[in-house]
């Protein structure tokens, strides 16, 4: 019995801890809501060498955790579309802020 109470004491301090305000903690967070449940974004494509936008996407999205530099998928959660960007491209996501 006593096992579990100091189980459930380290559980709730460690929820605690992750919850609080700090750098990484908060990243986080973001990642876990990004992934499930999404986050209303801005997406815009840029060309990587002239800095040109070639596209812009809005809504819930997220970016694949297996992108990689040049190779970009996008992934829509309302609408279960995803988009491939294959080639020198800049990505730049901005979390759209609810008023």
């Amino acid at each position: 019995m006593a096992k579990k109470v100091i189980a459930f004491i380290l559980m709730i301090c460690m929820l605690v801890v992750v919850l609080t305000g700090c750098n990484s903690c908060s990243s986080s967070m973001k990642n876990f809501k990004s992934g499930f449940g999404g986050l209303n974004r801005v997406i815009t494509v840029r060309n990587a060498f002239t800095n040109e936008v070639i596209a812009t996407y809005e809504g819930n999205c997220y970016i694949s955790d297996s992108s990689t530099n040049g190779d970009v998928t996008i992934y829509f959660k309302d609408t279960d579309r995803k988009v491939d960007w294959i080639g020198n491209v800049i990505v730049q996501a901005e979390e759209v802020l609810k008023q």
